[in-house]
């Protein structure tokens, strides 16, 4: 990827003095990168997000802006400031998201170096957090627009079937999720309170501070995969991932919002769903699709 221009996009976007210090590489991809870049004239740190047009990844630069705007707005977590977005191609070769960079580290480091203790009050701030988002509602499901609306209206029960259909790439296991959602319709009709649904809360996504001799949750990236979804689906998914739960977790966030009647009857649903959406041919994981297929009732014997 050409990053020739890129000292002129951050001048436009931090300021007409603007000077590249350093760069460093966070992802490089096909067409995409993220670059974490000092700038001096003002000093600071931005974080440069770069998807061209042969870019595999969809990079919705401009709903993921919207949806940190949201954030930001509507709980009390910081998010980056957006200095810049914008998908047209119209003056760059590339699409572009340009934000402030909040200092911290990721989870799946900083809980290595944390007490019995730090990690569970870490838990309790990620629940505290994750009710706030899902205090964030919509009207009703489905995919969010660029500027942070419902797309196409649809019930719960519609909208999992069109994202199944988007995500799950494997066709034999696309169609079985497809036929399992259509058995167990009767789970999700009383599934009516839809809310702004993270999807990709992993390990390297949640970002912790130190100070003041205690660690603080700073930050949660990745809001590109966002949509108007259920809160069930964000906790189904950490209940699954190693490293991801604790009963403080679920204690904080049981304080803001209660489940819904026939949650547990549902959760395999959300887990088998992103075991299916990130089909990997690892040993862990292709015994976690087993076991939730076997409990579900689905064939299972490889990704194809």
């Amino acid at each position: 990827m050409d990053l020739e221009r890129l000292p002129e996009l951050l001048r436009e976007t931090v300021g007409p003095r603007a000077r590249v210090a350093a760069i460093e590489s966070l992802k490089w991809r096909q067409d995409y990168t993220v670059l974490l870049v000092n700038v001096e004239q003002p000093e600071t740190r931005v974080v440069v997000e770069l998807a061209g047009p042969k870019a595999e990844l969809a990079c919705p630069f401009e709903r993921t802006a919207q949806l940190h705007r949201l954030v930001a707005s509507r709980t009390g977590l910081d998010m980056p400031e957006i200095l810049g977005v914008d998908t047209s191609y119209g003056r760059y070769p590339w699409r572009y998201l340009v934000k402030t960079h909040i200092a911290g580290v990721e989870w799946v480091q900083v809980r290595q170096q944390m007490s019995a203790r730090e990690r569970a009050h870490a838990f309790w701030q990620l629940g505290h957090v994750l009710a706030e988002l899902h205090y964030i509602h919509f009207d009703s499901f489905g995919e969010l627009t660029a500027d942070a609306e419902v797309e196409h209206g649809q019930s719960c029960l519609e909208a999992l079937q069109a994202r199944s259909r988007e995500r799950i790439r494997p066709p034999v296991m696309r169609e079985r999720f497809l036929e399992l959602l259509e058995q167990r319709s009767a789970w999700f009709e009383g599934v009516k309170r839809s809310c702004l649904t993270h999807e990709d809360l992993h390990q390297h996504n949640l970002i912790f501070d130190h100070q003041c001799d205690a660690w603080r949750l700073a930050t949660i990236l990745g809001f590109d995969k966002g949509w108007a979804g259920h809160g069930e689906s964000d906790l189904a998914r950490l209940a699954l991932w190693r490293g991801m739960s604790h009963p403080l977790l679920w204690k904080a966030y049981h304080g803001v919002e209660r489940p819904e009647p026939g949650w547990r009857e549902r959760r395999p649903v959300y887990q088998l769903l992103w075991c299916l959406e990130y089909a990997r041919e690892t040993p862990v994981h292709l015994a976690d699709t087993s076991q939730l297929c076997q409990q579900l009732g689905v064939r299972f014997e490889r990704f194809e």
